[in-house]
Order: structure tokens, then sequence, then C-alpha cells
């Protein structure tokens, strides 16, 4: 990946700025699809590949972090039911808690809302549940907060072997 330097707002910001803005934007794409995002931050992770740029920084972790956040589809952690009710509330915890740094948490309160915005189908579930979805698959329901890392464990094994 290369590219000029363009003269473009961010062009003339430290590396580690222009690293961490890509990030951010790339986390703001997955949880908006906005396309922009995705390409403001190509543009940011381009000027700090600019060759002269990327000799003088050295080897930076965020760089690569970031160009595997804007190759992979992050881990979508999706809690379903009202923001009231303590099962959700204990769901979007245990999603909260999970150790994965590339990762989206929504909170929805009925099952349209989230399978429009994440172009999914989940299972009926008529209490609230929590869902992984993961390359392109999506879990069975989640009814309680301690199966959430169970649960995630084996839905990335069986996302992982197809």
């Amino acid at each position: 990946m290369t590219a000029r330097d363009s003269g473009l707002p961010g062009s003339d910001r430290p590396v580690e700025t222009n690293i961490t803005a890509a990030r951010w934007l790339i986390k703001l794409h997955h949880f908006t699809a906005e396309t922009k995002c995705k390409d403001w931050a190509t543009h940011a992770l381009r000027y700090v590949t600019i060759p002269r740029i990327a000799r003088s920084m050295g080897l930076k972790g965020g760089l690569l972090s970031a160009d595997f956040e804007l190759r992979t589809e992050p881990l979508h952690l999706v809690v379903i039911g009202e923001r009231d009710n303590e099962t959700s509330q204990a769901l979007f915890r245990a999603a909260q808690a999970t150790p994965f740094e590339h990762r989206c948490i929504h909170w929805f309160s009925n099952r349209t809302a989230a399978e429009s915005l994440l172009k999914l189908n989940l299972a009926e579930s008529n209490e609230s549940a929590g869902y992984i979805f993961h390359d392109g698959q999506a879990s069975e329901p989640i009814q309680a907060d301690h199966d959430f890392g169970d649960a995630i464990n084996l839905h990335l094994r069986k996302t992982d072997a197809k």
C-alpha cells in the first residue's frame, strides 16, 4: 500500500494520530456500515505507508492492528431486549466483559432492528437474548449471561471449521 502525500487534512498529522484515527474510523464503519468512514480510514493508513513516513516511524503495533481490523469483520455481540430488563442488562455486561478487542457490541430493543442493521436472520426468542454474529453466521439465542463466553468459543469454532 503506497500513496503520495496528498496535502489533505490529516496528512500532516503525527503518525500515531493517523493510526488512532484510522482504528476509530474502522470501528465506526463496522457499527454504522458507512463506507465513507472506511474510505477515511484507508486514507489515514495510506499516509503512514508513504515510504518516507514509513521509514521514519519504525514498526508500530497499532498499524498492524488497524490493517487487521480493516481487512476483517469484527465479532458482533448482540443483545436484544428492553434496557430496563435485568436479563438484558446482565447479557450486555457479559458482552462487555468478553476479552476480544476487535468486536462490536449492539443492544437492540427488538429483533427486527437487529436484523435490519446487521443483515441477518436471528432465531426466534420471546425473552431477552444475546447472539453472536461472526463470518456471516448467527448463533443460537443465549439466555444467560454466564453462557456468553462459552457460546463465543463454540460459535468461533463452528465458523472457523467452515
